[in-house]
């Protein structure tokens, strides 16, 4: 409807004619008319990547809260969920060099080799676990409300938003997020979208 309006071709709406006038729109450079249209995607990804999304202009999001989401209740099973970070995928790849049956495994397997020889990994592990068992101690033990207790939880923890934005933000988005510059995360997702989105 906004594109023929332009035209005051609305007659011309027909099942299956609208792929057909927004190519044309775009072959024209008449891609102002897109503006007029919104794309929602859902992302799953740590806190830390999530801080780095939301700093887009033009776009609304809905987060999933640490302020009213209690990780020490049923719903999430009285544990912290992790987006596993670029680094994982990294030492796999450094591993794999001398150990190629690695990126055979299954992520159980791959983890379970990672915590036996790397101490990076480890320590990083070890860091993650700490922060659970101090944030369901917290809300859990000493009846702290999960807002209080979130300051104890790790920049890693998994986090799940909605982003709705104009075709045009979004093009901006792509072009900064699949840069070879951002963060190999966010390059991972965003290239992905960018398939998805063509």
């Amino acid at each position: 409807w906004v594109g023929r309006t332009c035209y005051k071709s609305e007659d011309g709406i027909q099942e299956g004619s609208a792929e057909k006038f927004v190519a044309g729109l775009i072959k024209r450079g008449h891609e102002a008319i897109l503006e007029h249209d919104s794309i929602t995607v859902k992302f799953v990804v740590d806190r830390g990547i999530s801080h780095e999304i939301v700093r887009h202009r033009l776009a609304s999001f809905a987060q999933e809260s640490t302020r009213y989401c209690n990780y020490n209740g049923k719903k999430f099973g009285g544990e912290i969920l992790i987006s596993l970070p670029s680094k994982f995928y990294e030492l796999i790849n450094k591993w794999s060099v001398d150990n190629p049956e690695i990126l055979d495994m299954d992520l159980e397997k791959q983890l379970s080799f990672l915590r036996k020889n790397d101490d990076g990994w480890k320590s990083y592990e070890s860091a993650l676990k700490k922060s659970e068992k101090e944030y369901l101690k917290l809300v859990g033990e000493f009846g702290w409300k999960p807002e209080d207790a979130r300051g104890v939880l790790n920049l890693d923890l998994k986090t799940e938003f909605m982003m709705c934005c104009y075709v045009e933000t979004w093009k901006f988005f792509l072009y900064r997020r699949c840069d070879k510059h951002a963060h190999p995360h966010i390059q991972k997702i965003a290239k992905e979208l960018k398939e998805d989105m063509k």
